[in-house]
């Protein structure tokens, strides 16, 4: 087990009458296994401070009086141009005190050229360096174990404060001068993780408690408090430690996607005491809805690495194999004949417009788990794997809403239910439905595509001229308002939207149109709060930009029951279905009216796909 949170080094002699020791949330030291790194990949700026709040921790409290004399921080690299030690009172936004150094991989200890005394507000300790593109990226530490809430904060960029404590412990410490006798009174944080995505109200649920020892006794027994409930462990903890346990934890009757979910440590040895309270967010609901994944990719006719984008991107779309919406947008490097005025609304989403190159991609409007942004370059990925990992991230995200999008030939409907909270309940909510049509050719005489009919990379694969099509492309925006619409939810939470498709062009071809839609929070002032609720289409997945309906030289025989079963009569060896809105369907029960999409393993390996009414 890891030596945790607290080290007692005593620097000065005790006869100076001072004693200093380091104070933090973070273990001694973390192996690369054990820890995550943190940055951008570029040439930026990074912040990054700890929180030290006597309001919320007893043992800040009782340190007051006492001088934070320096920092102690372990980076991932060296930092190539001068770095500095920093802090702030009060807030994050407050003016900041610094000292310029070097910092190098591994601690660093560099003290301020004053020291700052604790006294009731809140006190920010850190560090700035610099991120360099190449050997010196992501440079910020943390360790994977769960870390008391609001302690550690990034700023990348130097664009705005995240808060990071859900995602581990921040590498940083304190340097205090002060009575360490403090350090020996019982005090520890409990923390909540590992927890279902979706519970319930009113309903048990594993979780696992990390219990961080705060004082340098042994801890043996202790009580942790959660909202309305308590739990008693009986553990062997040492000074400055960590242990983990899976205990089963209780909801409240209040459904919310965004509720509060409080513990802490009241009781230690045997001893009352004040415990340190640590937040967690869950998503309770009755509701439980399947994420669909929205991809959506910025590119132009006139950028030459895009189809690598769209090359690796559909071969990870194909392993996948799941429901996902993909759209593209036209715009950020260059406009195009395929831009459309949402494209260029939705550009406030780079954030720097510096940034603003393609190709880039986003799923769902979302920072994605262990993500610091929600743009991602695609200039240096080759290969479908990292497109995969994280379309398989965006799948993790709960779902706030329902969509299902039918078309009945000029009339389409969106209908389905969203989740109560205050995350869809403020009045930010709002609807957005696109045509899109899927599979262009990239013909000279068209619709173009550089690095396709022209400069071609010597690298490109060898069949991605070949390949290529433009999908995704949104042909015509149904909504009344560019980036979405509002629309009535009931008070248990359903809604039923329609729209009219307009008039078919000559150049668009009708049997690959079909429509996407999402429902979304909007808000063009801040960029963390614009992901997608969930998304769906009026097409299944496999249409999307691959195929409807694959070709193969079996045909797969399948028929409906009498009570709606679906049942295959072509020899498999393993099947599923799916209805048209791409929703996985149980092959012993009954199948919705209308028609439905399988998908079967033959017995040598062949895979085939089929509809059937």
């Amino acid at each position: 087990m890891n030596k945790i949170l607290l080290s007692l080094t005593l620097l000065l002699p005790l006869s100076l009458g001072a004693e200093t020791f380091n104070y933090g949330f973070c273990p001694e030291d973390v192996t690369e296994e054990e820890s995550i790194a943190h940055g951008s990949g570029k040439n930026n700026d990074i912040e990054v401070m700890m929180r030290l709040s006597p309001a919320e921790m007893p043992q800040i409290a009782a340190l007051k009086g006492s001088k934070i004399t320096g920092v102690r921080a372990m980076l991932r690299n060296d930092v190539e141009r001068k770095a500095a030690i920093i802090a702030r009172i009060g807030s994050l936004e407050a003016e900041v005190i610094k000292k310029d150094c070097w910092l190098n991989a591994g601690w660093n200890e560099v003290r301020f050229s004053e020291p700052i005394e604790i006294g009731d507000e809140d006190i920010y300790i850190g560090y700035r360096a610099n991120e360099t593109q190449g050997s010196g990226h992501h440079p910020v530490v943390a360790s994977k174990m769960p870390a008391p809430s609001s302690t550690f904060f990034l700023n990348v960029n130097l664009s705005g404060w995240q808060d990071m404590s859900t995602k581990g412990a921040i590498m940083v410490q304190a340097i205090i001068d002060g009575d360490a006798t403090i350090l020996e009174t019982p005090a520890a944080t409990a923390t909540v993780s590992d927890f279902p995505q979706l519970v319930a109200p009113l309903s048990p649920f594993q979780a696992t408690v990390t219990i961080k020892n705060l004082s340098s006794k042994p801890v043996s027994t202790l009580t942790v408090d959660y909202c309305h409930g308590s739990v008693e462990l009986e553990k062997e903890i040492a000074p400055f430690e960590v242990s983990q346990s899976v205990v089963t934890l209780m909801t409240d009757e209040q459904e919310s996607t965004d509720r509060p979910f409080i513990t802490s440590v009241s009781r230690i040895n045997g001893q009352d005491i004040e415990g340190y309270k640590s937040t967690t967010h869950l998503y309770v609901t009755r509701d439980v809805f399947t994420r669909i994944p929205l991809i959506e990719e910025w590119t132009s006719q006139t950028c030459p690495n895009c189809p690598f984008m769209a090359y690796y991107l559909e071969e990870a779309r194909e392993i996948y194999n799941k429901p996902h919406t993909y759209v593209t947008h036209h715009d950020g490097f260059a406009k195009d004949k395929m831009t459309k005025p949402i494209d260029t609304e939705l550009l406030f989403l780079f954030g720097d417009p510096s940034n603003q190159l393609n190709p880039a991609i986003m799923y769902d409007r979302s920072y994605l788990p262990g993500e610091t942004k929600i743009i991602f370059s695609a200039l240096n990925e080759i290969g479908p794997r990292q497109y995969l990992e994280r379309i398989l991230a965006a799948e993790m995200i709960p779902a706030l809403a329902e969509v299902n999008v039918s078309i009945d030939e000029k009339d389409v409907t969106v209908k389905g239910k969203v989740s109560t909270g205050p995350k869809t309940e403020d009045g930010k909510v709002f609807i957005s439905a696109y045509l899109i049509e899927d599979d262009i050719k990239p013909t000279d005489k068209y619709l173009p595509q550089l690095g396709v009919n022209a400069q071609v990379a010597p690298d490109a694969p060898a069949d991605m001229v070949k390949k290529f099509r433009h999908n995704g492309v949104i042909r015509a925006n149904l909504t009344t308002v560019s980036t979405g619409d509002h629309f009535d939810i009931d008070p248990e939470g359903y809604y039923e939207v329609h729209y009219t498709l307009p008039d078919f062009q000559e150049d668009w071809n009708a049997d690959n149109l079909h429509v996407v839609s999402l429902i979304h929070r909007f808000d063009p002032t801040e960029t963390t709060d614009n992901y997608v609720l969930n998304s769906g289409d009026s097409k299944p997945f496999e249409a999307s930009s691959l195929r409807e309906i694959s070709t193969s030289k079996e045909t797969l025989r399948a028929v409906r029951s009498t009570d709606g079963r679906i049942i295959i009569l072509t020899p498999i060896e393993k099947a599923e279905v799916f209805d048209l809105q791409g929703r996985k369907l149980n092959l012993n029960t009954p199948a919705p009216a209308g028609p439905v999409i399988i998908r079967a393993t033959l017995p040598d390996g062949q895979k085939i796909t089929a509809k059937i009414k």
